[in-house]
């Protein structure tokens, strides 16, 4: 559990590093903080699994802030042979796929390198219950999918 400290901390990071994330462009701060909670920043050493292919524990996205890390997926038909699909070296999300399709994870994330430092946060619950809003959770349940299938075809 984080002390107070550490959960602004996190949090304070989380908002420097907003405006390069495409889903926070043009919120406001206040924007932010009414979507966001559990605001962590994890350390990870080189070969550590931030998460693996088909976990369905938690719902949580990711930013990379500093380090590397691999995105890698089972051969389609076996449980064990990876294939790498990407290796993300700069600032990005990651991990988002999840949220939005409630499916479980699709590819293992794993550092290579021993100073990956990553941002972990929940979005908050919001009302779907706008048509507006299930438009566009159906617009990204299929655009996952489609990455999804073509992950698929390749691995």
């Amino acid at each position: 559990m984080l002390t107070e400290n550490e959960s602004n901390d996190a949090f304070n990071a989380l908002l420097n590093v907003s405006s390069k994330i495409d889903f926070f462009k043009n919120l406001s701060e206040n924007d932010i903080k009414a979507l966001i909670s559990d605001v962590k920043i994890n350390k990870y050493k080189y070969g550590e699994v931030i998460f693996h292919e088909s976990d369905s524990g938690n719902d949580n996205l990711y930013y990379l802030i500093k380090g590397k890390i691999s995105i890698s997926k089972y051969m389609q038909g076996t449980t064990s042979i990876k294939t790498m699909v990407t290796v993300i070296d700069k600032p990005s999300l990651f991990g988002e796929m999840r949220r939005f399709t409630y499916k479980p994870r699709s590819a293992t994330v794993t550092s290579l390198d021993n100073q990956t430092l990553v941002v972990e946060f929940k979005l908050k619950d919001f009302n779907e219950a706008t048509a507006l809003a299930k438009f566009y959770r159906n617009v990204i349940c299929e655009l996952s999918e489609k990455i999804n299938k073509m992950n698929d075809q390749y691995c």
